[in-house]
């Protein structure tokens, strides 16, 4: 690599700078591939930072510069919703599909949720029936406190209290 053979006098000589590999005199339009940058009419240009490597277009990344990570061929310093940045890769990663924002691809690991779940210890549970105020999991049964007036029977929530139970002053409980 960086070097290329003058068949003429059997010798290597060095490739323009700007070149991994090249055909002819060190020049730097005789490049076949850059070291970095996009490869245009055996030129090498530089990308539009903060693009470290790119292919096709000047913005269309491969890699990314120190601080920047690599998501959707774009280069930036942090990650979008729905994904957390992996250091070792320098790339945006998926977060768990029921994280809205992550620290990792686990479950367990969401800071956030999307719409229709509800945050329990780093996990995005489904969200609370329709009667609940908090809950421990879907389901009209696993209230932990109630919506409105309703009142919490055997982890449940009902408009009134059955028959052999009664009213307590706070309706949530």
């Amino acid at each position: 690599l960086r070097k290329w053979t003058d068949n003429s006098t059997q010798t290597c000589k060095d490739c323009h700078s700007s070149c991994l590999t090249c055909e002819a005199p060190g020049t730097s339009s005789n490049c076949l591939s850059c070291l970095t940058g996009i490869l245009s009419f055996g030129k090498c240009s530089l990308c539009i930072p903060p693009c470290k490597t790119c292919l096709g277009a000047k913005d269309f990344c491969l890699s990314c510069e120190d601080n920047n990570f690599l998501f959707s061929s774009n280069c930036n310093e942090s990650c979008p919703n729905g994904t957390y940045p992996d250091l070792f890769t320098m790339t945006c990663k998926p977060c768990n599909e029921s994280c809205l924002t992550c620290i990792g691809m686990f479950s367990t690991e969401c800071l956030s949720c999307s719409s229709g779940y509800f945050l329990n210890e780093g996990r995005c549970l489904p969200s609370c029936d329709i009667s609940c105020a908090t809950c421990s999991a879907r389901g009209s049964y696993q209230c932990l406190t109630c919506a409105g007036s309703l009142y919490f029977q055997n982890g449940e929530c009902v408009p009134n209290c059955s028959e052999n139970y009664y009213q307590v002053d706070s309706p949530t409980k």
